[in-house]
């Protein structure tokens, strides 16, 4: 990676002890922190997660700065955008229309403010929305390397205050990894990512095969799990109580490595073990009422106890200057929902009531799903949904031939339409990928990575800049379903090459 450049600039409430404990030291010096000052540290992170929006133009009141650049949370709202456009979910063509007047004024209600992701991403090639996200991700990691190897040093640090700590910070490294190899690493190469864990080393780490990365991120999180100390109520995010939310990510890599060129027999097995020990314990959606509990703003929060969700986060974005861009407001949304999409549910099932609206002039269903509802919230980060974590579940037995497979997808199923007659085909694993497109519709990169996992062609129509119609087609083996390294990170680091295929574009 670059050479890391650490600087700590955080002024907060929370944060008890703003030391300088990011300051960059000469290698001979040797510096011993207390243990309440690398919590006070990682206070300050997760402070900054749960306020900073992502607009990297910009500086919030509250910040971390690590190699020069503000941090937040990778899954914010542009991500949810980028990769609802490089799904198959929105319907492409109207996406920026009607939002741009003949003086240049822009309607910020629809997609016009997103238009750079948007000529990009119909083709699936990122280049924006790829540079910002690697970028994040590895400046996440950096911060969270700098304070474990810190923690490790303290000499007043307790088996308890050592847990809390670790238990947050390797959690979230650890899927910020898994998400690296999502969206960086070919599916069926073991080409895998560059995994830097040592802070002190800066400059030329080359890529680590994916089995590599599998191992240490699952053994990273299954240490966790078995960590005695609870979380703590109120300050842990993603060590969260009944360590639900590892479980939950742990369900999800043994889901999508068992269709990797790092697959193995137990993959499935696993998968629907951690699934279980989340589904247990939670609810699903049942009611049009609940699914407005989670997608409806309200105000500036961060909700750790829902039983929809495992953590949900709402706070201010005005992501590229628009409020409410691309989904538009209550009663005046603006983007059109694909057909082959609406025409898989019924209109007895909760979620095609809620997720769409048909709007009378044109007869097409418009994207209700994420609703703008408080002037000062508009970022609203749902994550790890129970639903979400059941659908792995079903996916889980269906892989592994179950007969209860077809139960569990019926049984969820009639909880979302009470008038469903159940399934009687053959194809369990292909209806449970549907099940998923239909639940997690235009939230994150849920499509993305099944069309990818799942190796789909996909052909779809969309808009030049010039405003003349196009085709694009993404085949089944397609090089474009793994992104782009950035061309930045090409340039400072001899050890990584670009994805294959990739140089013919660039």
């Amino acid at each position: 990676m670059n050479k890391i450049i650490i600087l700590f600039c955080l002024t907060v409430a929370l944060c008890t002890s703003c030391s300088k404990f990011l300051e960059v030291t000469p290698k001979a010096t040797k510096v011993v922190y207390s243990v309440q000052e690398v919590r006070s540290a990682l206070t300050s992170y997760l402070f900054a997660l749960i306020t900073n929006y992502g607009d990297e133009g910009s500086t919030p009141a509250s910040y971390v700065r690590f190699n020069g650049m503000n941090i937040y949370y990778p899954m914010h709202r542009n991500a949810d955008v980028g990769f609802s456009l490089y799904s198959d979910n929105l319907s492409l063509p109207t996406f920026i229309s009607g939002t741009s007047t003949a003086s240049g004024a822009t309607n910020t209600n629809g997609g016009y403010p997103y238009r750079t992701y948007y000529y990009e991403n119909q083709k699936w090639e990122s280049i924006i929305m790829s540079e910002r996200l690697w970028r994040q991700l590895y400046a996440n990691i950096g911060y969270l390397n700098t304070l474990l190897m810190d923690l490790e040093k303290t000499p007043d640090k307790t088996i308890s205050s050592y847990e809390i700590i670790a238990g947050e910070a390797k959690t979230l490294r650890a899927y910020y990894f898994f998400k690296l190899l999502q969206w960086f690493a070919p599916l069926n190469e073991d080409i895998g990512i560059p995994m830097n864990i040592d802070p002190e080393v800066y400059e030329g780490i080359g890529r680590s095969s994916q089995k590599k990365v599998y191992k240490f991120i699952i053994d990273e999180l299954t240490e966790v799990v078995s960590y005695k100390t609870a979380p703590e109520t109120g300050y842990s995010l993603f060590y969260n109580e009944g360590k639900l939310i590892i479980n939950a990510i742990l369900a999800e890599i043994f889901i999508y490595k068992g269709t990797s060129v790092a697959s193995e027999a137990t993959d499935w097995i696993n998968a629907e073990k951690f699934a279980k020990a989340v589904i247990d314990l939670r609810s699903i959606e049942t009611t049009t009422e609940q699914y407005q509990e989670l997608f409806l703003t309200t105000s500036r929060q961060v909700i750790r106890n829902s039983p929809f969700a495992l953590l949900q986060i709402q706070k201010w974005g005005n992501m590229l200057g628009s409020n409410y861009a691309p989904w538009g407001t209550t009663g005046a949304e603006r983007q059109y929902a694909d057909d082959k999409l609406v025409r898989l549910f019924s209109e007895t099932d909760i979620r095609f009531q809620y997720f769409f609206r048909k709007e009378a002039s044109s007869g097409k269903y418009l994207c209700t799903k994420h609703k703008w509802g408080n002037g000062s919230v508009d970022n609203n980060l749902v994550l790890f949904r129970v639903s979400g974590v059941y659908i792995n579940y079903i996916e889980a037995l269906a892989r592994q031939g179950k007969s209860e497979a077809i139960t569990e997808l019926n049984k969820f199923r009639k909880l979302k339409d009470p008038l469903y007659k159940g399934y009687n085909g053959n194809d369990v694993t292909g209806e449970v990928i549907d099940e998923r497109r239909k639940e997690m519709c235009f939230e994150w990169d849920y499509r993305w990575i099944d069309m990818k996992r799942t190796k789909m062609t996909i052909t779809r129509e969309a808009m030049t800049e010039d405003g003349l119609n196009v085709t694009h087609t993404l085949a089944s083996d397609d090089f474009r379903y793994t992104l782009p390294i950035p061309a930045f990170e090409l340039e400072n680091n001899n050890n990584l090459t670009q994805n294959p295929g990739w140089t013919s574009i660039f």
